[in-house]
Order: C-alpha cells, then structure tokens, then sequence
C-alpha cells in the first residue's frame, strides 16, 4: 500500500503545473521569498502525513490512503502556486538588448550564453525579440509563446525598492499564446524588468533580468517571442 500510496502522488504532481498554470492570469504580490514558503509548506505537508499516522495501522483501507495522497499534495501544490505569488527577485541572470538587431525585419535572435566567447554555455531559452515603429502614443509590449510551448511564461517587474514587490506585464500559459499590453517606459526608473518562466513541478522561476531595458527604443513597440524553452545546445542563427 505504501508503493501505491508514492506512485499515486507522483503521478498527481505530474499534473501539478498544469493546475497550476490553469489557475494563473496576470498577477502581482509581495511577501516572503520562495524559499521560505515552500519551506514552511513542505512542513505543512509532513504535519498532515503525521496527522493521519493512524492510516499505517490500517494499510488495507484505501479510501484513507487515497485521502491522505490528495492532502499532501494538495499542500505540496499549494508551496507551487504560492511560490511565485510572494516571490522575492531572486537570481536571475543578468543579460543585454541588442536594440540594433532587433530593429532588423526578422528581429533578434537570442539564446543566453552563460560562459565566455571562447567557451560558451548556451541557455535551453531561445527568444526572438523585436521592435517595430510603434502604432500609438504609448509604446506596446507583447509575449508570444509558439504553440508546443504551454508552460507559463512572462515578463515581470520588480520594484528595486522593494523586490518583493512585482506585477507581470505580460503572461502566457496554457493555452493563452499572446498578449499585448501599452508600457510606460517611466516605470523602468523604478523597476527591474525580467523574463520569467515556469521550471520544475511548475515553480515560477526569474531567469534574465533586461539590466538595459530603460534605454530601448521608446519610440518602438517590442515583441518577445519565446521559441524554445527546453533547447540543448547553440540554437541555429542565435547570438547572445
């Protein structure tokens, strides 16, 4: 019963980050940094497998097996769905724009090189961003997930007072592929912009943050599309 009750649970958190991200429109927090509440939500999960001890007398009942799996991970969920909601900035890398290239017709190809020119070490993240004359008064953002990727993903800022403090200005997930928004470049001053995305079990991660973001192009709208998000290796055409 015990192997069943492990398997059962593995194959509910299987599904975890789909539930997770099927709950996830844009949104925005502040609170304590991911490590702390997952932390105190694994410990919640133990409590509850303590709680129901009394099950172990019984390893033929599976009803209160069953009962004691959707617990648990229901309180391991909830450390995924919490996590990014009261995330702190955390470490994200930190990367440039080439606005020239991404002013070009097809747009920049990036992939993050994590080493050096002579010995790279290409991120499993390809983007192509781009920049057009923008077509209203105020500058547009867009993120563009191709379709094979459903994992969230999204564009967040981060007030530098304060980074617990975060909105995402654009999100996809699901199957939420696009979307647009108008973006005051004014924000910049006091925020961080950083691409994020969903990693293990769903867990909302920041992975580069734009440290020249406040000098592109306000005159432009800028699009990120986000083309690979689990590559190995250099990505055909890319430059960092």
């Amino acid at each position: 019963m015990k192997k069943t009750f492990i398997l059962t649970l593995l194959i509910l958190l299987g599904y975890s980050h789909s539930y997770s991200q099927s709950k996830a429109p844009c949104i925005s927090g502040d609170g304590k940094p991911t490590a702390e509440i997952v932390t105190e939500s694994i410990k919640d999960a133990v409590g509850i497998a303590l709680s129901t001890a009394e099950v172990l007398l019984d390893p033929l009942d599976p009803l209160a097996w069953m009962e004691l799996t959707a617990d648990v991970t229901e309180a391991i969920v909830d450390a995924i769905e919490t996590a990014f909601t009261n995330n702190a900035y955390g470490n994200p890398f930190h990367v440039q724009i080439n606005q020239n290239l991404a002013k070009e017709k097809s747009g920049y190809l990036w992939q993050v090189n994590y080493g050096s020119k002579t010995q790279p070490s290409w991120g499993e993240d390809v983007i192509t961003i781009k920049a057009t004359p923008k077509s209203g008064d105020q500058a547009r953002i867009t993120l563009h997930s191709v379709d094979k990727i459903t994992w969230w993903k999204g564009l967040v800022k981060f007030k530098k007072s304060d980074d617990n403090d975060w909105t995402e200005i654009a999100c996809n997930y699901d199957n939420v592929k696009s979307v647009t928004n108008s973006f005051a470049f004014a924000d910049v001053n006091n925020n961080y912009i950083i691409l994020s995305k969903a990693k293990g079990a769903g867990v909302h991660t920041n992975m580069y943050h734009i440290v020249n973001f406040d000098k592109l192009d306000q005159n432009y709208d800028w699009s990120f599309i986000w083309l690979e998000d689990n590559y190995g290796g250099k990505y055909k055409g890319s430059e960092n």
